[in-house]
């Protein structure tokens, strides 16, 4: 039963035919408004979010030189995937329609990736998931420089899974590390650095493509990833670890 005092105020609220509101908001704790999230830490510094800018152009780069290749390699290096699925589907399937609905079958998990980048963020320390992430990405482009058919696909899937599954983090990282004075155009330097600057790999693709192959494309997104990592354990010894939030 609620206490003699709430009793009479709902006694009298009935009466006085008033909203419960007031009863709630006297009888409410009046530490309340003195609890106070966990301050983000870098917010006041502009070195962690330099570095973070330094790290989403990198993926930026990652991102639009794989997703640009994709396709291509899906179609010169799927020969035996191909011919089974024309065993099935007749002659009309073309090698480049089978390599652009492989590579939309391939994406299509991530959206459970990001799905769990979401739900890693809010329960252990932004920096690490997002490392944790970004490092599980070198071993999968790596591979897929040097793999076909069934084998390709599959590392693929993974390599998209985590390097779309980071865009939760980074989007905290983001809303944690700007500064004050930086807060109305921080994602907007976000995504000029992202897509913007991550263009540029399309130039680089081409020329690497002139002067290799395939497989060095892959080894260059390889390094860009590698690079990435580094980037990620500067902001880690630049920063100090954040306090989970509790619900």
């Amino acid at each position: 039963p609620p206490p003699p005092f709430q009793a009479e105020a709902g006694i009298r609220d009935d009466i006085s035919c008033l909203v419960g509101s007031e009863m709630c908001i006297r009888d409410s704790p009046t530490h309340c408004h003195d609890e106070e999230l966990p301050a983000a830490t870098g917010r006041a510094r502009p070195g962690p979010f330099a570095v973070l800018l330094v790290i989403m152009m990198l993926a930026g780069i990652a991102y639009r030189g794989s997703t640009v290749i994709l396709p291509a390699c899906l179609e010169l290096k799927n020969a035996g995937l191909l011919e089974l699925a024309r065993s099935f589907a007749d002659e009309w399937l073309t090698a480049n329609l089978a390599a652009t609905i492989t590579a939309a079958l391939i994406l299509l998990p991530t959206i459970l990736g990001q799905y769990c980048g979401g739900f890693l963020a809010e329960r252990f320390d932004l920096r690490f998931a997002y490392l944790g992430f970004h490092v599980l990405t070198i071993p999968a482009v790596l591979g897929m420089a040097y793999s076909a058919d069934m084998p390709l696909v599959l590392l693929a899937c993974m390599y998209f899974f985590f390097l779309l599954g980071t865009q939760p983090i980074e989007n905290t990282l983001v809303a944690h590390y700007t500064p004050e004075r930086f807060r109305h155009s921080a994602y907007g330097m976000k995504f000029a650095l992202t897509f913007g600057a991550g263009a540029f790999v399309v130039k680089i693709i081409e020329y690497v493509k002139q002067s290799g192959s395939l497989e060095h494309v892959y080894q260059v997104l390889g390094g860009v990833s590698l690079l990435l990592v580094c980037c990620i354990l500067v902001l880690v010894c630049v920063t100090q670890p954040k306090r989970k939030l509790k619900p």
